[in-house]
């Protein structure tokens, strides 16, 4: 930077502060890389070159969000977009577009945003960008999703993770078999079971068993929230397997086997109040934890972390079932 500064160019000092506050950005310093990046903006800006003014904009629409300063934000998307139109630059402006569209999630307005992805879909259709088509068509399955209309949001994430799978971006194709578990659940659909295999093979083929864990997570929960307890004990379950495929995740696994303890613990509930008051609940309860055990295969710190929070959920149950 002082080099740059010592000869006047303005070019240099935008590359430079342009990499160091990505860099201070991945490093999670993100008010300094904010400052910085603005640096690089006015660089720029008084070299009058767009193409570098439309990537800082870009850049310090992605920290703002990141901050959490969403209107900020949109400000520097908007400029990002208005710059990429007039340079005619298509993938640019694809990229800045969806960039928009999830700070108008963020900001519940949701038309726009839907405008937003629609446009960034096919303008990377145009030039054949699968990887700009599947960011964009998740964002619209975001906006379908918010707006209840689940059906839209499932085709939409399917797409998107077809997409990503062809272009072999893995994370994000796991990430997106995800989303589709999710939405499943929210539709109760049928062949849920076969869709969360499928995630679960996926995500072991490529090592990424702690994202698919999750994502079975958020979906048992919502069978949970909705009462559905055979659907929700069966995806905590799975979450827990897959979690603890791999020592790498044994430990991050527990959090699964907390869901998975709440669940088992409301289907005890259910048990003990539709059986005869003679049944020995102790031995009910030991029987319903033991198979769960067998069937997931647990580790054996997992078997007493589901004990220990069995027995602290036991104080939320009703009096007649504790």
């Amino acid at each position: 930077l002082e080099i740059a500064d010592a000869l006047g160019d303005q070019e240099l000092r935008f590359h430079v502060t342009n990499d160091l506050g990505i860099a201070l950005a991945d490093a999670g310093q993100l008010e300094e890389a904010q400052r910085v990046l603005e640096d690089s903006l006015s660089a720029s800006t008084e070299m009058a070159n767009r193409v570098l003014a439309q990537q800082a904009h870009y850049n310090l629409c992605e920290i703002l969000r990141r901050r959490g300063k969403a209107r900020e934000a949109l400000s520097h998307a908007e400029s990002a977009v208005a710059l990429a139109q007039d340079l005619e630059e298509r993938t640019a402006l694809s990229e800045a577009l969806s960039n928009a569209g999830s700070i108008l999630v963020d900001l519940d307005e949701l038309e726009e945003a839907e405008r937003a992805f629609g446009q960034a879909v096919a303008l990377a259709a145009e030039i054949d960008d699968l990887a700009l088509q599947a960011r964009a068509l998740g964002g619209l399955g975001n906006v379908a999703l918010i707006s209840e209309d689940h059906h839209a949001a499932l085709d939409a994430y399917r797409h998107s993770a077809r997409l990503y799978r062809e272009r072999e971006y893995d994370e994000e194709y796991i990430s997106l078999l995800g989303a589709v578990i999710e939405t499943m659940a929210r539709l109760h659909a049928p062949d849920i079971e076969e869709q969360a295999q499928h995630l679960v093979d996926e995500s072991q083929k490529r090592e990424l068993e702690e994202s698919a864990a999750e994502s079975l997570a958020r979906a048992a929960s919502v069978y949970l929230e909705g009462d559905h307890l055979d659907e929700a004990v069966s995806l905590f379950g799975a979450s827990v397997a897959v979690g603890a495929v791999s020592t790498r995740h044994e430990t991050d696994s527990l959090y699964f086997v907390e869901g998975l303890a709440k669940a088992m613990t409301r289907v005890c509930a259910h048990l003990v109040d539709s059986s005869p008051p003679s049944t020995d609940t102790a031995e009910l309860g030991r029987d319903v934890m033991k198979n769960v055990i067998d069937v997931y295969g647990l580790p054996a710190d997992a078997v007493w972390e589901v004990y220990g929070l069995a027995l602290e959920a036991i104080d939320d149950l009703p009096t007649n079932t504790s």
